[in-house]
């Protein structure tokens, strides 16, 4: 199994030109599906069950939220719209912050982040090894946005 440590050891190699070992990775698309369907990082090898989606909201809550869903289908109002401007108002006042901007991905909110904390080309950036894929791709976009605009 690779993790996120080896990828990003393989990152840094590729970044600093050094003999890369590619012997880790799958070598069929098979291959790499048998890898993501039986990943585990129990050591009984058991696996991570997904939320009972339909069994954690109320009869009530399912109606609204297909309700609301139902609405911003008719508008066309996916990035955009009422339902944006309300659920930025209410974050930003449970949070008492100065400003919200909702976005539609967890890297879009991390590449923001990142900016709005003065982060330069070269800084170090930690993430936690097991994190989801968005903690690393702002990283790299952020890096590549900073060395093509200096």
């Amino acid at each position: 199994m690779i993790n996120i440590i080896q990828i990003n050891k393989i990152a840094e190699n590729l970044v600093n030109d050094v003999d890369h070992n590619y012997s880790i990775f799958p070598k069929s698309k098979n291959e790499l599906i048998k890898l993501i369907n039986t990943e585990s990082s129990y050591k009984d090898s058991s696996t991570i069950n997904f939320l009972p989606l339909n069994r954690l909201n109320s009869e009530k809550e399912k109606e609204d939220c297909l309700n609301i869903i139902s609405e911003v289908i008719q508008t066309g109002s996916f990035t955009s719209g009422p339902y944006l401007n309300r659920i930025e108002k209410k974050l930003k006042a449970e949070y008492n912050a100065k400003h919200c901007i909702a976005t539609s991905s967890g890297t879009d909110a991390l590449t923001i982040a990142l900016k709005s904390i003065d982060i330069s080309y070269g800084d170090q950036v930690i993430v936690p090894p097991n994190s989801f894929a968005a903690s690393e791709n702002a990283i790299f976009l952020w890096e590549l946005i900073l060395y093509t605009s200096t």
